[in-house]
């Protein structure tokens, strides 16, 4: 048999068999397929397993089986749990099944509870309930079917197994995928088996020495390859950790060895030169006449997508495949999701002479695509990377709200992805988001003591994602109401503050920063009271909120303190009738963040108070972790500033 290149295996569906109805708005009954091994009786779980019991449950059955018709991909599922205390019942009782009905469907194939010696088979008696889930634009908007087990008790075993179909949405786009093997419920036998086609090639990630492996040879066209744990007890959940980090064994499994074969049976569709239509084209043009410099010209494209074009979510089987509807629908259409935005994006860029290329990329988690192996699944959003001065410059034109110019805009932190540029396209790309990427605050306080208590002004100005992220609330709440959220903050900290004028706002687009003014007042009578016994400094509720919690055991896994993110505060005290007393400097650094407390003195009865926040790497290592813990402890203990004015002033 003739054995297609591995790009062209890709190519073949999608001219030929494009994604069809998988006729999967409901759950069906039937019976296990013929191909399913059958486990036997069902593990007895350990006495040590049973006092691991995590909310009321013990997993002691896991078995996943996968098998191949052709292109589609059939996936077994079976698992028995055991409830060993009142709180496992609610969850036992509620079974999830999340499927995407364009292409997947789900058939429920065993039900049954098993009370001591009784089993009670409930296949065929239950039904299913049928919500929408939340959608991916570029998978469409899966569902999910609920099943609800009655009148369950304490030491049931609730024993159910499924049959997942899932329709290929591109040629070879079924040869791969992940599971896992280990999960966050004590698990007394854990089993994955994939009857391989033995004429495909495969490619599978690590798995740690506990794991057992069997493979017997090909027979029938198939290899059985078993991957099996016993007895696993999960291990302490730690906040925080990076997603290439994973806390229980999965293993990812491909026919093909590189990206290459994605790239390039996508590349054709998304490589192409289209039309804009005849706004759009003149659009182009009004851009060509109005900018000088390719860096300029992708902004102004950049802009036009993400603004003018409403974004929508569109599933797989409403188009071809992962492909992009042509520019010229898009815009006559007023919308699209993020594949067509892209393409558009792309085609603009193309017709005036920049190199550029769509990218796709997963918009949680892509940091630590680097783990997975080849399959259009890993993704579920699309970006364009274009080439400037022969550097990439990456761009998302489904974002929204965004301002800043070329020097100014924020890069998409989405870690790993992949430009669709063609069968040389073997590897995925790394997004270097620089300092573009963080989320930037300056705060400025100042206080002015006068005898009818001290005025407050505010004056809170951000930059990078800080800045989209206040255009993005302003466009979604009124400017009132975030002035109504900042009053309450400030009057948590200051019971009895008045505001004096309402919140305003100005917004410098062109270099992305955003400046919020309020003023407030505390009256003198409070600041006699408890409030001035201790009057608090600082101390801003969401100030340097991607601080890491404190540790209680030694970290195991790595510690990721998320995007880059710098604040800065700074309290200018005047009109003080009384010297206060300077606090001590409190100065750290680590591989996590940099932090500064200090203050000096600004003439008669005054005083600037500094705080200052960045992080340093994104990533931690567990034992580095442990000194970013401890400094992040120190941080808190200095984050606000007390004296008691009362004292100060004289007052008893």
């Amino acid at each position: 048999m003739t054995r297609l290149p591995f790009a062209a295996l890709f190519a073949v569906l999608l001219i030929s068999a494009l994604p069809r109805s998988a006729g999967a708005d409901e759950i069906f009954t039937g019976p296990t397929p013929g191909w399913v091994m059958e486990a036997g009786q069902l593990p007895v779980p350990s006495d040590a397993l049973r006092a691991a019991a995590v909310n009321g449950q013990v997993q002691l059955l896991s078995d996943q089986q996968v098998d191949w018709d052709g292109e589609e991909k059939q996936t077994y599922h079976r698992v028995a749990t055991l409830i060993t205390a009142p709180p496992g019942l609610e969850p036992a009782a509620r079974l999830q099944f999340v499927y995407a009905p364009g292409y997947e469907s789900l058939t429920l194939t065993r039900l049954v509870v098993v009370r001591g010696e009784k089993v009670i088979d409930l296949t065929e008696t239950v039904r299913a309930e049928i919500a929408t889930g939340g959608a991916s634009d570029t998978t469409g908007g899966p569902l999910t079917a609920v099943i609800t087990v009655p009148d369950l008790a304490v030491g049931d075993i609730v024993d159910h197994a499924f049959v997942r179909r899932t329709l290929p949405v591109m040629s070879g786009a079924n040869r791969g995928g992940s599971a896992a093997l280990e999960f966050d419920v004590p698990t007394a036998e854990s089993r994955l088996t994939l009857n391989w086609p033995a004429e495909w090639p495969i490619y599978i990630s690590g798995w740690p020495s506990h794991v057992t492996f069997t493979q017997n040879p090909a027979q029938d066209g198939i290899v059985r390859h078993v991957w099996t744990t016993r007895d696993h007890v999960p291990g302490p959940v730690e906040a925080m950790t990076p997603v290439s980090h994973a806390a229980h064994v999965s293993l990812a499994y491909s026919a093909f060895p590189d990206w290459s074969a994605i790239s390039a049976a996508l590349g054709g569709h998304y490589l192409e030169s289209y039309p804009l239509g005849a706004d759009w084209d003149a659009r182009l043009r009004a851009i060509q006449a109005s900018t000088f410099s390719d860096g300029e010209r992708v902004i102004a494209a950049l802009r036009a997508v993400q603004n003018d074009l409403a974004l929508i979510d569109r599933p797989l089987d409403a188009g071809q495949a992962f492909l992009a509807r042509r520019p010229e629908e898009v815009t006559r259409a007023g919308s699209g999701d993020s594949r067509d935005k892209a393409l558009l994006l792309r085609s603009m860029l193309d017709k005036m002479g920049i190199e550029a290329y769509v990218a796709l990329a997963r918009r949680v988690g892509g940091h630590g695509l680097d783990m997975a192996q080849p399959s259009p699944f890993a993704f579920d959003h699309a970006i364009v990377k274009a080439m400037v001065d022969g550097a990439p410059y990456w761009v998302d034109p489904s974002a929204r709200h965004q301002g800043g110019d070329f020097y100014g805009n924020a890069i998409p932190d989405l870690g790993y992805v992949l430009p669709l540029a063609g069968a040389d396209q073997q590897q995925l790309e790394w997004i270097d988001p620089g300092y573009n990427a963080a989320w930037n605050r300056n705060i400025e306080e100042t206080l002015r003591f006068t005898p009818l208590g001290a005025y407050l002004t505010v004056n809170t100005r951000m930059t990078g994602v800080a800045a989209n992220d206040m255009r993005a609330q302003l466009a979604e709440q009124a400017l009132a109401t975030v002035g109504a959220a900042q009053l309450a903050d400030y009057a948590a900290r200051y019971p009895g503050l008045r505001e004096l004028e309402p919140l305003t706002h100005t917004d410098e687009i062109t270099f992305n920063e955003v400046t919020l003014t309020a003023r407030y007042l505390i009256p003198a009578p409070v600041l006699a009271g408890d409030l001035g016994a201790a009057f608090p400094f600082g101390g801003a509720s969401d100030f340097m909120a991607s601080l890491p919690a404190p540790g209680g055991a030694p970290r195991v896994a790595p510690l990721d303190l998320g995007p880059a993110r710098t604040d800065y505060l700074r309290v200018t005290i005047t009109g003080a009738p009384f010297a206060i007393e300077m606090p001590m400097p409190v100065n750290l650094y680590n591989d996590g963040f940099s932090y500064g407390f200090n203050s000096y003195p600004d003439g008669a009865g005054g005083m600037v108070l500094e705080w200052s926040y960045g992080t340093v790497m994104r990533q931690i290592t567990p034992e580095m972790a442990e000194t970013v813990l401890r400094d992040a402890q120190t941080l808190r203990e200095s984050r606000v500033f007390t004296s008691n004015l009362n004292r100060a002033a004289g007052t008893p």
